[in-house]
């Protein structure tokens, strides 16, 4: 299904710049933005999924800072298993 929505010209290329948005975005449209911007690989850890939506703009060229954010706004932690793998917890 096809959707045809508008973008503010400012948002147009944030990416670029190293900033990211999200607006209403669920968690996993979130880990997968995460994982193509950094490159890495994260796996969930929580018990039940969270139905929440995230919104914020982040400027970061790290992934630490980014999760760091979240666990301050949603009650997430992460452990690093290695430069490419990052296991989060939703608690």
């Amino acid at each position: 299904k096809l959707q045809q929505n508008t973008l503010e010209d400012l948002e147009l290329n944030e990416w670029t710049k190293g900033q990211i948005k999200f607006k209403s975005a669920s968690l996993s449209e979130v880990i997968n933005t995460l994982e193509r911007r950094f490159d890495v690989v994260i796996d969930i850890k929580t018990e039940t999924y969270p139905t929440y939506k995230i919104s914020g703009d982040f400027t970061s060229d790290s992934i630490e800072q980014v999760l760091q954010s979240l666990g301050f706004l949603y009650n997430i932690t992460y452990d690093k298993i290695n430069e490419k793998h990052i296991q989060i917890t939703v608690k």
